[in-house]
């Protein structure tokens, strides 16, 4: 087999490309916090910034507060597996009620009822969802961006308050308390990062992606309303056909006949009317990709062949 399932993260070889690359001054944390403590030179073309986050268990270390623009947001952790969210909260709601909000979905059953469909919408419209990253100490994984266990993903700030934390289906990991807020001032200077590819997701559960991706690069994932949506690829055996393919599709990328070796998910939510700039690394062949989100109404069925390479 190619790959092999980490943590629900499919590892591929190292010869994939890397993702952009922090300068070397930027270490865990401390490059990142005396990146906010002077105003940014004024250019005449927006630079792409670079930020270090450290999700670890519940709680998330970085900056409390950073200039508008651009970021490049490496994110590491001290735990074998984590995932960093970034949500952008409206004026008025504080992070207490947020975290009620998702307990009362996250209680209700049973899932799928009436009273819980309610629960998550109340939950997942509080704020906008707007991307992070998956991370993993187990290697090199796809789902990492770069490999020695660092998420990788892109967003532009503009000013205003977000929260920042560990995730699990999209809320909290954590307590309320250890949600990050973290305060964006200055002028909003909108950077240019490369996109590969543009995934956008539809009420139905399906993905609309290009055919044919390279074998890295940015997803522009484009949200759904009634949707917390995340990219999720997995990688098809050599040889399958499209039969074939579609009898495991029925049984939930199980199967028989046997399908995959290994699938995975870029992390971090988008909500409806919002986009997230996800990094991606595969090797070549054959995948589909799905909405990996909450709730999962369209599920692996609807997912879409792609080609990477």
């Amino acid at each position: 087999m190619t790959g092999l399932v980490v943590a629900g993260t499919l590892v591929v070889p190292a010869s994939a490309a890397a993702a952009p690359t922090r300068p070397a001054a930027a270490t865990a944390g401390s490059a990142s916090i005396r990146a906010t403590t002077a105003a940014p030179a004024v250019t005449t073309t927006p630079r792409i910034r670079y930020l270090s986050v450290l999700a670890s268990g519940g709680a998330v270390t970085m900056p409390a507060r950073l200039y508008a623009g651009t970021y490049y947001v490496h994110v590491t952790t001290t735990n074998q597996w984590n995932r960093l969210q970034v949500v952008r909260p409206p004026r008025g709601l504080t992070k207490a009620s947020f975290y009620a909000l998702y307990r009362a979905w996250w209680t209700t059953v049973p899932r799928g009822s009436a009273a819980s469909r309610a629960a998550f919408t109340r939950w997942s419209t509080s704020v906008t969802f707007v991307g992070g990253a998956t991370v993993s100490r187990d290697g090199d994984s796809f789902a990492l961006g770069t490999p020695r266990g660092i998420g990788t993903f892109a967003i532009t700030l503009s000013p205003g308050r977000y929260w920042f934390f560990t995730s699990s289906y999209g809320g909290p990991r954590g307590t309320a308390a250890q949600i990050r807020e973290v305060t964006v001032v200055g002028t909003w200077n909108r950077a240019t990062v490369p996109v590969a590819a543009v995934a956008r997701f539809t009420p139905a559960g399906t993905v609309t992606m290009t055919r044919k991706i390279p074998t890295s690069g940015f997803v522009l994932g484009v949200g759904v309303p009634g949707q917390l949506s995340v990219l999720g690829f997995a990688r098809l055996l050599p040889g399958l056909s499209d039969d074939d393919l579609a009898l495991c599709l029925l049984d939930g990328l199980v199967g028989p006949p046997p399908c995959f070796d290994g699938d995975g998910q870029l992390g971090g939510e988008v909500s409806g009317g919002a986009s997230a700039l996800w990094y991606y690394r595969l090797s070549p062949g054959d995948y589909v990709v799905f909405q990996g989100g909450q709730p999962l109404d369209g599920g692996f069925s609807h997912a879409v062949r792609i080609s990477v390479g």
